[in-house]
Formats: structure tokens, C-alpha cells, sequence
């Protein structure tokens, strides 16, 4: 069943096509400064000054987004605020209209967070599921454009994987465990983890990650501060301070009338276009 929640209240869209057309808002977040949680646009260049509201999304304890277009991104909803079962799981944002994808049972209002595979046919999700085994799991959604289906990859054995990311040329998927400190790559077959590197900072619980269309930047965001991830040895380099709680974070791909605009890194952004997205 799909549940659809438009908000009547907008901040800010942006028009469309205008968002990379210069030095622009191209990266995106869910911030925890609301009920419903606001969605904000960013200049990596000029975190906090340049951000842009775009609109909310369902709810609140949002852990992991990722768009695939300017306007349109994928969220996944572990609890909310009031603890209503019918609230968790995969939802769909387009253009401030949020829809509901697929339920899911678990509660998990601590870390996680999400991310679209290369091809936009899955998307990966970070969480605890509260079974037997400790430390955090990752799941996957399936078939996001018709009867939406969900699944179990398996246990990684880290505790708090606050953020992971496709990589748009490798097809590696990272992750970050804020309770090593440390960056790995996770197999996508049974949830295996291995050690990139540790990065030597402590930070907190609840964030999110992400990798630029070109896949020449590893973004990281806990409690607004960015950091840069150097995915060959997990070492951080402060980016700024967005200004926001940060629950979730993703590159906003552009749409195709900006790729012109690009010039030759729209070569590697095609690889990540989708299909046009057909409802449920």
C-alpha cells in the first residue's frame, strides 16, 4: 500500500534546473530541527551560509537518504518521535510530496543511515533490527519502482555504522562506524566488513554519507561538522559546519538539462541515472 503526506507548508523550492546551474546547493540533508523534519540544501564551498530550505519530509528519526534527481530522493524512517509502527520504513520525496514505499518493523532511533546501488535499483539501509545478534545489519530494498520488496544482506558486526555510500566507480559500498572510528567497505553478498582505515577523530552517533556524482568526494556529516573521507584510509578532513543536526545527507544529482553544464564529469553521472520512476 502506498500512503502519500504532502506538507502544506513549504520553505523554499528551488526552480527547477537551477540548483547546479553556478556555484550551487548540490548537496542535501535531513536535519532533526522540526517535527516534520526539514530537508536543506547546501554549497559545500560555503556550509551554513548558503543553505537553502527545500521543503519536509515524513515524520522525524530519519536515517539515510539519497536523491536521484534535484527534487526527488529515497528516505528511510527506523522510528519517530511518537513511536508509531505505520510511520517506519521506505519512503519516497518528490518535489515535497512524500509517499510511503514499504513498512518495516524495526525501532531503531539510534544510528543509520542509506543508499541507492549505482543503478538507483536498490537501496542499501544501516540499522539495528534488534534481533539476537549485536551491532548493526544491512538490508536491502528491492524493486523500488513496482511492489517494493525488502531483505536481509547480514550482520556486520559494528556497532554504529552511521554512515555508508556507493562508490559510483568502484561500486564498492563504505561505510563509517563511529564505534571504531573507522571507514570499511561492506560486501553487498553477506554484510562482511573490511577495514579501510581508522580515523583517529571521535565523533558521534548520528550522521550520514555520501559520495559526489563524479566520485571524487566522500562526505560525511555528524551533528552538522563535514568532514571529507579519504576512502583509501579513512582519514577525515574537516569541511565545515552546516549548521544543522544532521540525521541524513546525499549529493543531489542534477537533472538532465544540467548536464551540459558539466562538461565532461557528466560522463560519470550518467552511470548513476535512473529510469523514469513508475508508482506503485
Amino acid at each position: 500500500m502506498t500512503r502519500v503526506f504532502a506538507t502544506v507548508t513549504l520553505v523554499c523550492l528551488l526552480a527547477s534546473g537551477s540548483a547546479l546551474a553556478g556555484i550551487s546547493q548540490n548537496w542535501g540533508v535531513i536535519s532533526t530541527a522540526g517535527d516534520p523534519d526539514p530537508v536543506t540544501a547546501f554549497d559545500l564551498n560555503n556550509p551554513g551560509a548558503s543553505n537553502v530550505g527545500l521543503g519536509f519530509v515524513d515524520g522525524n528519526f530519519n536515517r539515510g537518504m539519497d536523491f536521484y534527481g534535484e527534487s526527488q530522493f529515497y528516505y528511510y524512517v527506523s522510528t519517530d518521535s511518537l513511536n508509531q509502527p505505520g510511520d517506519r520504513g521506505l519512503w519516497r520525496w518528490d518535489n515535497n510530496v512524500n509517499a510511503q514505499l514499504f513498512n518495516t518493523p524495526f525501532s531503531d532511533s539510534g544510528d543509520g543511515d542509506a543508499t541507492l546501488s549505482n543503478d538507483y535499483s536498490r537501496f542499501f539501509i544501516s540499522t539495528d533490527d534488534g534481533d539476537s545478534t549485536s551491532g548493526d545489519s544491512i538490508y536491502v530494498f528491492d524493486n523500488l519502482g513496482g511492489a517494493v520488496t525488502f531483505a536481509e544482506i547480514g550482520e556486520t558486526g559494528l556497532s554504529q555504522l552511521i554512515g555508508i555510500a556507493m562508490d559510483p566507480l568502484s561500486g564498492l559500498l563504505y561505510a563509517y562506524d563511529s564505534g571504531t572510528e573507522a571507514l570499511y567497505t561492506i560486501s553487498t553478498t553477506n554484510a562482511a566488513p573490511t577495514l579501510v582505515g581508522a580515523s583517529g577523530v571521535s565523533l558521534g552517533a548520528i550522521g550520514g554519507m555520501d559520495f559526489s556524482a563524479d566520485g571524487s568526494t566522500l562526505l560525511l556529516s555528524v551533528a552538522g561538522d563535514l568532514y571529507k573521507v579519504d576512502k583509501n584510509n579513512g582519514q577525515l578532513t574537516p569541511s565545515g559546519d552546516v549548521g544543522l543536526n544532521v540525521s541524513a545527507l546525499s549529493y543531489r544529482v542534477p537533472e538532465p538539462g544540467t548536464l551540459t553544464l558539466l562538461g565532461l564529469g557528466a560522463l560519470a553521472l550518467l552511470r548513476r541515472r535512473p529510469m523514469a520512476w513508475r508508482g506503485s
